[in-house]
């Protein structure tokens, strides 16, 4: 589990722009010439490449491209869509108590003999437990 997982069950990216274009990536690097503000530590989403699909944090901006702060597989020039996004701090602080706690199984009760465990009526995935203070963040979507 990872951000890319909690924006894509809230279907909100929090996109503020959109970018395409026949791009490289090429050591960790989008190259291509920015004509949108991107900040470093802001968060992007790549779409439509091969490899790298995802949200990933800026590391450095210029002329040439957007450097990310993780390790992305090189890839020849595709056509490929780089979305500026705008994520809320609550939601990022949100979304770190997630990623640290996700796996929280909310264990209600609990036996030793015979060992038995009971849940809460939430259950124990991390959709379940956090459903409610994600719910502000949630947009529409169409199955």
């Amino acid at each position: 589990m990872n951000l890319y997982d909690i924006l894509l069950y809230c279907n909100n990216f929090f996109d503020i722009s959109r970018e395409f274009g026949n791009f490289e990536i090429d050591n960790n690097k989008i190259l291509f010439e920015p004509k949108e503000e991107y900040y470093p530590s802001q968060y992007v989403r790549i779409k439509n490449s091969i490899f790298n699909d995802g949200v990933y944090q800026i590391d450095s901006i210029s002329n040439d491209g957007i450097t990310i702060d993780a390790n992305l597989t090189n890839e020849d020039t595709r056509r490929i869509v780089v979305y500026g996004l705008a994520i809320p701090k609550d939601f990022l602080t949100l979304a770190t108590e997630i990623l640290t706690n996700g796996k929280v199984t909310n264990v209600k009760s609990e036996s030793i003999s015979r060992y038995s465990v009971s849940y809460d009526d939430k259950g124990s995935a991390w959709q379940n437990v956090y459903k409610d203070q994600l719910l502000p963040y949630k947009k529409l979507g169409w199955s």
